[in-house]
C-alpha cells in the first residue's frame, strides 16, 4: 500500500500547477480533486468508505487512514467542493460528525471548476441560486419541535461480534440482541458496541447480533435501560424465540420520555422485520404498536358484573383512595379494574412503580380519574405479591399483606373488616 503521508509530502514539494494552488481553493478537474492533501487513491478510498453504508464518521476516516498526515483535512477539502456533506453535532467537528456524499451538482458559487486541460478553457465560477431562508413564523404561531430519537440498527454474525466495537456510532448507550436458532438475549450497554464485543452473556451458539443506538447520540444510559425493557417485552410477546434472560428492571421514567423511547424501539423493530431478522410474524402495524403490557401481566377478561376468582381484598390509602384486588394465592394477585392509583411515586419507591405508570398511561391501561386526583385502572392486571400490588398502587414501600383487608363480595359488614362496605 502506498504511504499516504509520503504522497502528500511529494505533492506539496512539487511545483503546483496554476489550477491547483496549495493555499487556495481546491479544484475538481477530470473527476479528480487537486489539492496537496489529496491523491487519487485517497479520494477513491474515502468515497468507498462512505459508500459501504451510505455514510461514515470522521472518527472512522481517521481510523482507516493511519498513515495520512491529515485525513480530516482531506475530507474538508472534498467538503469544500461540495462532494461531501458534514452533519455537525452542535456545530462542532468531532469524531462523531457524519460524512455523506453531497447531492449531484451541489457546488457552491465559490467553488472553482475546470474543464479538461486539453480544452484550455479558463476557470469559471459555478453559480448556484442561493437557498431561500425559512419563512419566519407570524407572532401568533408557534413551531413545535419533534424530540424523537433516530435509531441506527447494525447487524452481524456471532463470529464477528468483536467488530461491533470498531464502529464509532455504536460506542454509545444502546440496546442489543444476541440470537441463535431458538433463543434470544436482550441487553443494554452504556457502550453498546463494546458490550457486545466483550460481553459474557449466557447464550450459546450465537448466529446473529443486532445493536440499536441513536444516530443523534441523545439516548442516555437511563434511556437505554428503559429501551431494554421495552424491547424485551416486545420480543417476548412476539414468541419467535425463547427469552434467555428475565424481564429487565428498567428505570424510573416519565410518560413523555417513555413514549419517545417506545417510538424509537418500535422503528428499530420495524427495521428488523424488513430485514427478516426478528418480528416477522403478524402485521407491520402490530410491530409498530407493540403489546399493551408485558407478557403475563393482563388477567383474563371478565364482564363488568362478574366476580373475580379468589378472595377480594381492599386497600384504602391516601385520604380515602381505594384499590381492590383478588387474591388467588400468595404469589398471584390481580389488581381489579376501577382501582385508584396514586399519580406520584416517592423517591424511595422502586423504579418499577414509575416505569409501569408511564408504560400503562402510554397504552391506556391507566387513565386520569375524572376529578384529576388519581389514576384509574382500566384492565385487571396481575402482580406476584400483596406487597408488589400495594407498592404500585400507593407509589411507596411499607404496605405489605397487612394493608389489604378482605371484604364481603355481597356487601354488608364482615367481622374481619373494620369498615362497612356499601353495596
Amino acid at each position: 500500500m502506498a504511504n499516504l503521508s509520503s504522497i502528500a509530502t511529494a505533492v506539496a514539494s512539487k511545483p503546483l500547477p496554476a489550477f491547483s494552488p496549495q493555499n487556495d481553493l481546491p479544484v475538481l478537474a477530470n473527476g479528480r480533486v487537486h489539492h496537496a492533501l489529496m491523491s487519487p487513491s485517497v479520494q477513491v478510498r474515502i468515497l468507498a468508505l462512505i459508500d459501504e453504508t451510505g455514510s461514515t464518521t470522521l472518527g472512522e476516516v481517521v481510523a482507516h487512514f493511519p498513515d495520512h498526515s491529515d485525513p480530516v483535512g482531506a475530507v474538508l477539502v472534498m467538503a469544500g467542493l461540495c462532494l461531501l456533506r458534514l452533519d455537525h453535532a452542535e456545530k462542532l467537528l468531532d469524531a462523531n460528525t457524519r460524512v455523506r456524499r453531497y447531492p449531484v451538482n451541489g457546488f457552491p458559487p465559490e467553488t472553482m471548476m475546470l474543464s479538461p486541460p486539453e480544452k484550455k478553457q479558463e476557470i469559471e465560477p459555478v453559480k448556484e441560486p442561493a437557498h431561500p431562508e425559512p419563512l419566519k413564523l407570524p407572532a401568533s404561531l408557534r413551531r413545535l419541535e419533534a424530540r424523537s430519537f433516530r435509531p441506527t440498527v447494525v447487524i452481524g454474525s456471532g463470529d464477528d461480534r468483536r467488530d461491533f466495537a470498531k464502529m464509532q456510532e455504536l460506542r454509545r448507550p444502546g440496546i442489543y440482541g444476541l440470537m441463535n436458532s431458538s433463543s434470544l438475549y436482550i441487553g443494554f450497554g452504556i457502550d453498546a458496541g463494546n458490550r457486545v464485543a466483550s460481553g459474557q452473556q449466557p447464550i450459546q451458539d450465537i448466529e446473529t447480533i443486532f445493536v440499536i443506538t441513536d444516530a443523534e447520540n441523545i439516548l442516555t444510559a437511563d434511556d437505554a435501560e428503559v429501551a431494554e425493557r421495552i424491547l424485551w417485552s416486545r420480543a417476548a410477546a412476539a414468541r419467535e424465540r425463547l427469552m434467555v434472560n428475565g424481564l429487565p428492571s428498567g428505570v424510573a421514567v416519565d410518560l413523555q420520555r417513555f413514549s419517545d423511547i417506545d417510538a424509537f424501539v418500535a422503528e428499530a423493530c420495524l427495521t428488523l422485520r424488513h430485514e427478516d431478522v426478528l418480528f416477522t410474524r403478524g402485521s407491520p402495524r402490530t410491530v409498530l404498536a407493540g403489546p399493551r403490557s408485558e407478557p403475563g401481566r393482563t388477567a383474563p377478561p371478565r364482564l363488568f358484573d362478574d366476580l373475580p376468582d379468589g378472595e377480594v381484598m381492599e386497600l384504602v390509602f391516601n385520604e380515602g383512595r381505594v384499590a381492590l384486588a383478588a387474591r388467588s394465592s400468595d404469589d398471584d394477585w390481580v389488581l381489579l379494574k376501577g382501582s385508584e392509583v396514586r399519580p406520584e411515586v416517592v423517591q424511595s419507591a422502586n423504579s418499577s412503580a414509575s416505569f409501569l405508570r408511564a408504560a400503562w398511561l402510554h397504552s391506556g391501561i391507566l387513565v386520569p380519574s375524572p376529578d384529576g386526583i388519581s389514576y384509574l385502572l382500566t384492565k385487571d392486571m396481575r402482580f406476584r405479591s400483596a406487597g408488589a400490588t400495594a407498592h404500585f398502587v400507593t407509589g411507596s414501600k411499607g404496605r405489605g399483606r397487612g394493608g389489604w383487608q378482605p371484604i364481603d363480595p355481597d356487601g354488608g359488614f364482615d367481622p374481619e373488616t373494620a369498615a362497612l362496605i356499601a353495596s
